[in-house]
């Protein structure tokens, strides 16, 4: 399906990322659609524009996300923008299923007045690397319907400048380890977003983030000690210190993995906060503030755990999607 006539577009193409085999070669899911290529002729008009290297990425692409309105020629640079927004924020839903991870790409905007492509801009996106630890996933109608209906929040809660301030300072640090080439860096900016949530006292900073962690990921002594052991390599690579001895190696892991193990966990860990959160509207309402964060943690801890629901399943996550 080709960028339709008279309408203003943002058009994002990821390498990497695919649609499951049998999804089709278009799927609709509002304010978006996803194309198993580019939706576009690459003729020698691209050529001219892009040059044979950029025109050659596109044509590898397997995976291209589209968005449009109606085309305007008042306010066109807004809404190019709105369009790439929605793009990035829809590749933010993806990301938190634990999808569409690229090493590069091209965001294209432009227009089609009366049927004629006009290009207004080409960039790079910044990189989502898959590491070798993580197996890929296909991407199926379902994930993508589920990270249409998470754009409309994300975007609300950027346009509320006094409220969720601490989730969108959480979803940064999120990103940033989503961003990030090394486990290090991954393990480090995944245990922040998840801090961003647990909000430790000043004082006991470790004993509160293991004790409230635990909402997510169930009681229990094995998973306090994973807890504690994560955020003890957080603050290794906070201080620019060695984590080796904090490092604990399951069998029959070797150290480079067992480390690729926690950096896995603790974005499992952060990205099920988020989506959770994202996904359920008395959650949001109860941690809008900084006030309401007090009060959800104050609360007793059965009434939390009603609140939040059941805590995610990590052990199967590793086992569907972990590679040693």
């Amino acid at each position: 399906m080709p960028i339709p006539n008279d309408v203003i577009f943002a058009c994002l193409a990821l390498d990497g990322p695919f649609l499951v085999h049998g999804a089709g070669d278009v799927i609709v899911s509002n304010p978006v659609s996803v194309h198993r290529a580019v939706p576009v002729q690459l003729d020698n008009t691209w050529l001219d524009w892009l040059g044979s290297v950029l025109v050659g990425q596109l044509q590898q692409c397997q995976f291209a996300v589209l968005s449009t309105q109606p085309y305007t020629a008042r306010n066109q640079g807004r809404a190019e923008e709105e369009r790439r927004d929605i793009l990035y924020k829809f590749h933010y839903g993806l990301l938190l299923q634990g999808m569409a991870y690229s090493h590069g790409g091209l965001v294209i905007t432009g227009a089609t007045p009366n049927g004629q492509l006009a290009v207004e801009s080409v960039s790079i996106p910044p990189p989502h690397p898959f590491l070798d630890y993580r197996r890929a996933g296909q991407i199926s109608r379902a994930i993508i319907d589920r990270a249409s209906a998470l754009v409309p929040i994300i975007r609300g809660m950027y346009g509320r400048p006094h409220r969720y301030i601490r989730l969108r300072r959480g979803l940064v640090a999120w990103l940033q380890g989503i961003h990030s080439l090394s486990a290090d860096d991954r393990l480090h900016n995944f245990i922040r977003a998840i801090e961003a949530i647990t909000k430790p006292d000043r004082y006991r900073i470790t004993r509160t983030f293991v004790d409230r962690a635990q909402l997510f990921i169930g009681p229990g002594a094995r998973k306090e000690s994973l807890l504690f052991q994560l955020y003890n390599l957080r603050s290794c690579i906070e201080h620019v210190k060695t984590w080796r001895k904090e490092l604990r190696v399951p069998r029959p892991l070797l150290r480079n993995q067992a480390f690729g193990l926690r950096a896995f966990q603790a974005e499992v860990i952060a990205s099920s906060i988020y989506i959770r959160i994202f996904e359920r509207p008395d959650l949001m309402l109860a941690l809008a503030t900084e006030a309401q964060f007090n009060r959800f943690w104050k609360r007793p801890s059965s009434e939390r755990e009603l609140l939040w629901g059941p805590p995610i399943d990590l052990r199967r996550e590793q086992a569907q999607c972990f590679i040693p």
